[in-house]
């Protein structure tokens, strides 16, 4: 569960609040991201989907774990005793920053996204 924001971009997407400054397609994914964030009880449950690239932060994030948003963007957390804390999302080329009680993610979203989609599949194949 999500238990504190490091941005306020990320807060107020948690909140369904529109983010003006990002595009309604980053908008979705992240907020996709942070709904599964928020349902992990685990660390390990971020690592399904494989598109999530759930990864351990090394130098000035160490001690930080991160999962992909799309290719440009991730959300950084800090994982403590099954709770996320300090949830950013972050810019990979400028870290610029981008959570509250979430709804969970649909299955059928999650696989269509995450799976068939990454794959060049599609629900009718």
């Amino acid at each position: 569960m999500i238990r504190s924001f490091r941005d306020r971009d990320a807060e107020r997407l948690a909140a369904r609040q529109r983010v003006k400054q990002w595009s309604p397609e980053l908008s979705k994914a992240a907020l996709r991201k942070l709904r599964m964030l928020d349902a992990a009880e685990e660390l390990s449950d971020l690592r399904v989907p494989p598109g999530n690239r759930l990864e351990r932060l090394k130098g000035d994030r160490q001690g930080q774990h991160s999962i992909r948003s799309n290719d440009q963007w991730r959300l950084c957390f800090r994982w403590e005793a099954g709770n996320a804390y300090d949830v950013e999302i972050v810019d990979d080329h400028w870290e610029v920053g981008m959570t509250t009680k979430l709804p969970p993610v649909h299955p059928g979203e999650v696989l269509l996204e995450e799976f068939l989609e990454p794959a060049g599949l599609s629900q009718y194949r």
